[in-house]
């Protein structure tokens, strides 16, 4: 396990766009969202890449991301992928954009849980907040989503066909 202390960081996490994939990481903060928050570099080294987290190797619900403030994304605050299925717990994802899954971004067999998060004040044209391809399956539960825009279609939450996650105790409003 990685504990962060509170401070505010932009940039990669280990320095190089091209590190090969981490998985079952831990990745905790001291002090909560509150005080500590990732945020993207206002030029990415990718622009394709431009989400603020990226799960893209088959990483498990050993992988736990907890107690940050992720903004800045322009891909995206969280992009799910490649078979993933991480924890991701007491965030606050605030302030990104993307062209689907302003907040979060779930395709490609990804069923990340979604816990205790507020999703908030995220951009995209498909799900402002979270957008969910059809082979997607993620659970939310006791979240927040609130403020977000999806300007052709779902500001909070936009599921494709044939949706099989779960959203259990959200709030979801100002869509």
């Amino acid at each position: 396990m990685r504990r962060i202390r509170p401070a505010t960081d932009s940039g990669e996490l280990d320095g190089c766009p091209a590190s090969p994939p981490v998985k079952n990481l831990t990745l905790r903060s001291e002090a909560g969202a509150e005080a500590t928050t990732i945020r993207m570099a206002e030029e990415p080294a990718d622009p394709e890449r431009a989400s603020v987290v990226i799960f893209e190797s088959g990483e498990s619900e050993a992988s736990v991301l907890e107690g940050f403030t992720l903004t800045g994304g322009q891909a995206g605050g969280i992009l799910l992928t490649g078979n993933t299925s991480p924890t991701i717990t007491s965030c606050r994802i605030s302030e990104n954009s993307a062209y689907d899954g302003g907040g979060v971004g779930c395709s490609d067999d990804s069923s990340p849980m979604i816990m205790n998060c507020a999703i908030s004040e995220n951009s995209a044209y498909f799900g402002g907040g979270v957008a969910c391809a059809p082979n997607a399956s993620p659970t939310l539960t006791g979240c927040t989503i609130s403020g977000n825009l999806g300007e052709l279609i779902g500001g909070g939450v936009f599921c494709q066909d044939s949706f099989s996650g779960i959203v259990w105790n959200c709030i979801v409003w100002g869509e």
